[in-house]
């Protein structure tokens, strides 16, 4: 086989592209849709009662929590002062038998006759926020039209768009899953596959650098979460509130949970090394095995448990869901990490012996063998889960992301069976140094990289699957439909590079709508176009901006079935038409809503 000869500025180079398409990858991808679904709410959206409700109830499909100043009720008069907020806004209550439930006390005098708007926003049991809104009308005079009317997207719950905060949550997740991996899979490496690592500063250098990484992530995203939830700005990151709210979460105590067993696996990885580093001081009773069997239960074990905690295995909450997790975030840390360690080891001056080489590769091969068996397990079980069709794999962004990690996946393997092949043939038991060593190292050299960088790319997709809702999810809840009849409303616009945009909402009057969007090219015909979002808002009561959820519907063709008008007055919808890659271009068009 022959293999390219990349010297250090060529692996540097890979990396460099590596991280830059997985950077492009985090930033540039879309919104994802709502974590947890809104299931049912009472009073029902749309609904027209003949007195007001004492509360307003939200049941989720998963459990939720509050959050500060995260429910606000507008009727007729303006905001509703509501018992234990203020300025208009609450958090809500979630009943410890219930937590899956969201309840807001009303004013117990009552609501006056009208129309009211509810905006909620919780947070998902698996950390990010979900937001929507729903209407009802209290009264029995000339309300019927009015009362059926009901937010953009109430149908279910929408997740936030991109934005300073989405993206940073995003980054310091990736950069928590890449320096797991080189703190948990390069410890298993340097107990399991090579003892003596410890004694060497470059491992040191290495252990120390995923280890600051770790803390470093941990501590951004306990301090970006309580802005994040509340869909603040970084100048929330200084507000104690936020902090307190988010240290009362399942989130915030795993992440409280993390910090704790890094301060302790750095203890026990420090102590470990200034053993192996002077060999004269006196153990006794097995204190060394000790010491190592509690940092592979910390740092193997007990940390990759923490991410369980603040993922989609949490919504599960069973036993079985959560060792799957945590075994499958083990797996795919001892083989990255073990993976980068032992490509420093083949291409470190003055690095080891052929024999010791050979010892070390044939143990990790070993090492990853199990890993991938415990991958393939868990990942099954996991998608089994979380994928539910056959039809959600290439019908949901969560089911691609998935086909695309499996398929990085395949390259991975390919690669691995070629660095197996390479062990047996040129380092098996016994050898001695050969006059094909250099050769064979530049070989391994090859295919470790390749299979790392890879594992890169399976990591990244990892991460963003861990921000992404699963495949499976249950009906959202119902809307009020009055069944009323009206003609559309259209407008268009051009494009800068050609072609244009047609715009329809049908019925343009408050209640159920459908609004539907066709980019087209210079000749009429449909164009596709990499991304089209968009969203509603009404100036005049200061009402939005309401995300509006677009469905493709074909060739250029979009569409959202469940947009629903709160109430009647001249809409501004704000649509963004993603042309390449790198050209968006916005437009604001006015649509004059009747009653």
């Amino acid at each position: 086989m022959t293999v390219p000869r990349t010297g250090g500025r060529g692996w540097r180079a890979i990396v460099v592209i590596v991280l830059a398409a997985l950077g492009l990858l985090l930033v540039s991808a879309p919104p994802a849709a709502a974590h947890a679904q809104l299931l049912a709410t009472d009073p029902a959206n749309g609904a027209l009662l003949p007195a007001a409700p004492p509360r307003i109830t939200l049941t989720f499909s998963e459990r939720v929590s509050p959050v500060p100043d995260g429910v606000t009720v507008t009727g007729p008069d303006g905001p509703v002062d509501l018992p234990g907020g203020g300025d208009g806004t609450a958090a809500g209550q979630v009943a410890p038998d219930a937590p899956e439930r969201l309840e807001v006390a009303l004013p117990a005098d009552g609501l006056p006759d009208g129309v009211y708007t509810v905006m909620w926003r919780v947070v998902s049991v698996d950390s990010h926020p979900i937001h929507g809104a729903l209407v009802f009308g209290v009264g029995e005079d000339d309300l019927g039209e009015l009362a059926a009317a009901a937010a953009a997207g109430a149908a279910g719950a929408e997740a936030d768009v991109a934005g300073a905060l989405t993206v940073s949550a995003a980054v310091f997740r990736w950069i928590g899953y890449a320096a797991l991996a080189l703190l948990a899979g390069g410890t298993a490496f340097v107990l399991l596959c090579r003892p003596d690592g410890l004694r060497r500063p470059a491992v040191h250098r290495l252990l120390a650098l995923s280890w600051g990484a770790s803390l470093l992530s941990a501590t951004a995203l306990l301090l970006v979460q309580g802005p994040y939830t509340v869909n603040g700005s970084p100048a929330d990151l200084v507000r104690p509130e936020l902090l307190t709210a988010t240290l009362g979460t399942d989130f915030g105590r795993f992440l409280l949970a993390r910090l704790v067993l890094l301060v302790l696996g750095g203890v026990l990885l420090a102590v470990l090394a200034g053993q192996a580093r002077d060999r004269s001081r006196a153990w006794r009773g097995g204190a060394e095995r000790a010491l190592r069997v509690a940092a592979g239960v910390v740092l193997l074990l007990a940390l990759p448990a923490t991410w369980t905690g603040t993922g989609h295995a949490l919504a599960g909450a069973d036993a079985l869901s959560l060792s799957a997790d945590t075994l499958h975030l083990t797996a795919m840390a001892v083989w990255l990490g073990g993976l980068v360690f032992l490509l420093g080891l083949t291409r470190a001056r003055g690095g080891p012996e052929p024999a010791e080489l050979g010892a070390a590769l044939r143990r990790f091969a070993v090492l990853a063998s199990a890993s991938v068996a415990v991958l393939a397990g868990t990942g099954l079980y996991r998608a089994w889960r979380q994928v539910g069709s056959v039809e959600a794999l290439t019908g949901t962004r969560y089911g691609m992301l998935l086909v695309l990690k499996l398929a990085a996946l395949g390259v991975v393997l390919w690669a691995a069976a070629l660095t197996r092949a390479l062990v047996r043939r040129r380092y098996p038991p016994g050898a001695g140094p050969g006059r094909g060593e250099p050769f064979a190292r530049r070989q391994l050299s090859w295919t470790l990289r390749v299979e790392t960088g890879f594992v890169l790319v399976v990591l990244a997709v990892t991460s963003v699957l861990a921000a992404t809702p699963p495949g499976s999810r249950p009906d959202p809840a119902p809307v009020a439909d009055g069944g009323r009849q009206a003609g559309p409303h259209r407008a268009e616009e051009t494009l800068e590079d050609g072609g244009g945009v047609l715009v329809e909402l049908d019925p343009a009057r408050a209640g159920p709508a459908v609004l539907r969007v066709t980019v087209t090219d210079g000749l009429g015909g449909a164009r596709e176009v990499p991304e089209v979002t968009a969203s509603l808002s009404l100036p005049a009561e200061d009402l939005g901006p309401l995300p509006v959820t677009l469905t493709p519907a074909g060739p250029g063709a979009y569409r959202a079935d469940d947009l629903l008008l709160p109430r009647p007055g001249d809409w501004q919808l704000e649509l963004k038409v993603r042309t390449t890659e790198i050209d968006l271009e916005r437009f604001s068009l006015e649509f004059p809503v009747t009653p």
